[in-house]
């Protein structure tokens, strides 16, 4: 019952849409007669395309299996300090971390360097030598 009423609500709006859209179409009712199909058939083309895009990147199992690779974190230090090193956040990542810091002095990174020994918890601390000793 429900169904026959809806499908006989779909049926009248779809006469009175026709018999409104050739009454009118010369007084502006044409835009609305292309525009709206246009609209919807972009719609569904956007809708279409994400559907798609959200099967590519599922991580659901298709029975292939994921192979996850070693992760290497390098961590671009400025100074020794502890605003600068968050062991937390960086193990979180990966146990592969390597503290990188460009040393513009040779005093600067022996500093750097012992600083590194007390407070670098075992990370491995790489220093490279600026070329032009700025930035």
């Amino acid at each position: 019952m429900k169904l026959a009423v809806n499908g006989l609500g779909a049926c009248v709006t779809a006469v009175v849409l026709v018999v409104f859209a050739a009454a009118k179409f010369r007084a502006g009712a044409w835009i609305t007669v292309l525009l709206v199909p246009t609209l919807v058939v972009i719609f569904f083309r956007i809708h279409h395309h994400y559907r798609v895009l959200a099967a590519s990147l599922t991580l659901k199992s298709d029975g292939k299996q994921m192979h996850v690779k070693r992760h290497q974190v390098l961590l671009p230090i400025v100074e020794c300090t502890r605003a600068h090193w968050h062991p937390q956040l960086c193990s979180c990542s990966s146990n592969d971390i390597t503290a990188v810091y460009v040393a513009m002095d040779p005093a600067e990174a022996e500093a750097v360097c012992s600083k590194w020994e007390i407070q670098g918890e075992g990370v491995r601390l790489v220093i490279l030598d600026s070329p032009t000793g700025c930035c």
